[in-house]
């Protein structure tokens, strides 16, 4: 039987703050309010588990601080650092979330703005800071982080991405 994941990335957890195991974590797609979230799902291995919040404060609108129950100190949240964090694919709904999840994207065509076109997103690596697409770029693997601050457009029905990468981006990554 064939089922389906209730759940939907939410982001990653990318260092802890503090001594009393805060954890950072960079969100998949800018939000406005975690006023909802009562709980995350830290992926270990195959199982999601869950973990209540017992404080949450959103500085910016893809990075989050967690204080998550049972983690009580920086070694703790240590253990964590590096892991997906997932909601139910319904509170993303309600949170407005409008990403698509990271590997619908694989075979999308890559564009940016400046440069123009890239290639294809051949897959996607999990790094501890955030995800990045693998893109078939003159028979050359480039790595471009999967962050909003980059894609700047999602186009489902053309299977086309379109990103905004720095001046001197490709340069910087030795292609």
């Amino acid at each position: 039987m064939n089922r389906v994941n209730p759940y939907a990335l939410f982001g990653h957890l990318i260092q802890t703050r503090g001594l009393q195991g805060q954890l950072v974590a960079q969100l998949e797609a800018p939000i406005k309010t975690l006023d909802t979230v009562e709980f995350i799902f830290i992926q270990i291995g195959h199982t999601y588990v869950p973990y209540q919040v017992e404080e949450k404060i959103l500085p910016q609108s893809d990075q989050a601080l967690f204080k998550l129950q049972g983690i009580t100190d920086r070694s703790t949240a240590h253990e964590v650092v590096g892991k997906s964090i997932w909601l139910p694919q319904a509170l993303l709904n309600k949170l407005g979330v409008k990403s698509a999840p990271p590997n619908r994207v694989v075979g999308y065509h890559v564009t940016d703005v400046k440069i123009g076109e890239l290639g294809v997103v051949k897959r996607i690596e999990v790094f501890p800071m955030h995800l990045c697409l693998v893109v078939d770029y003159q028979h050359k693997e480039l790595l471009i982080p999967y962050v909003s601050a980059l894609i700047k457009e999602l186009d489902h029905a053309h299977q086309r991405l379109t990103t905004d990468l720095p001046a001197g981006f490709l340069e910087a990554v030795g292609i």
